[in-house]
């Protein structure tokens, strides 16, 4: 089954987990040339939702994926939107080291709670 890119008027099709997070991450870095020409179509949607139509500022990290519940909320660094991107993805790179468990995570310190 694809994995489509739900990234603000992105709408691309992947046929692995890895295609997708690599795809993500060119979106992250592209942020402000991306998030600069928001449509008539969506500046409406997101007013409507109560959601601001303003592109990021400079230095702003905001995830433009379609429905996020963050709500264009920035985060402050580069990295931290990385790993929220961890959620829309499903990607789950740290395993359980616990003999026995297959346990994948988001984040690495819950990998390490039992």
């Amino acid at each position: 089954m694809p994995l489509v890119c739900l990234w603000m008027e992105c709408g691309q099709l992947f046929y692995t987990q890895d295609e997708l997070v690599s795809h993500i991450e060119q979106h992250v870095d592209q942020r402000c040339d991306s998030s600069s020409s928001l449509s008539r179509g969506a500046a409406a949607a997101a007013a409507a939702a109560g959601r601001s139509t303003a592109p990021p500022l400079d230095g702003e990290f905001v995830c433009l994926w379609s429905g996020c519940g963050r709500q264009r909320r920035p985060f402050s660094a580069r990295y931290k939107l990385l790993i929220h991107m961890r959620v829309h993805s499903g990607e789950k790179p740290h395993k359980c080291t616990v003999p026995m468990r297959c346990y994948y995570f988001y984040y690495f310190f819950m990998a390490c709670k039992h």
